[in-house]
């Protein structure tokens, strides 16, 4: 397990893209109220944050379905991150798994950046890294 800060964290993600395959995404079973309308929530296997003590957020949009909790998928691309005023992070993915739909991925996206800063309140920006 690596504790990695917010910029060793990034710089490993993002010089990696052609390693994306590497990461290890797993699924985590959320109460819905804490998914702000997102569908499947996951965490980086072995990269801890150090702002929360958890591994690091991914946020996995564009799926009808609810993927199966503890599932582990591998990470085929970054398309934005969060970039949060507490550090709690939230890195927005797409996996290797059939089913993704752009339109609705970037609509859950969305809709869950409302949510979540309605709620939380906190100072923030949206780094768009690759289409939907």
């Amino acid at each position: 397990m690596k504790t990695l800060s917010q910029n060793k964290f990034l710089n490993v993600l993002l010089k990696n893209k052609k390693n994306y395959n590497k990461f290890t995404l797993k699924i985590e079973d959320r109460n819905p109220k804490w998914l702000y309308g997102l569908h499947n929530h996951a965490e980086f296997l072995n990269y801890m944050n150090p702002h929360d003590k958890c591994l690091w957020d991914a946020l996995i949009p564009g799926y009808k379905e609810k993927l199966k909790p503890e599932g582990l998928y591998k990470l085929k691309k970054v398309i934005g991150i969060f970039l949060l005023e507490n550090g709690n992070h939230k890195i927005v993915c797409k996996i290797y798994k059939s089913g993704y739909n752009s339109k609705n991925a970037e609509k859950e996206t969305n809709a869950y950046m409302k949510r979540y800063f309605k709620k939380h309140k906190l100072k923030h920006s949206w780094i768009l890294m690759s289409p939907f």
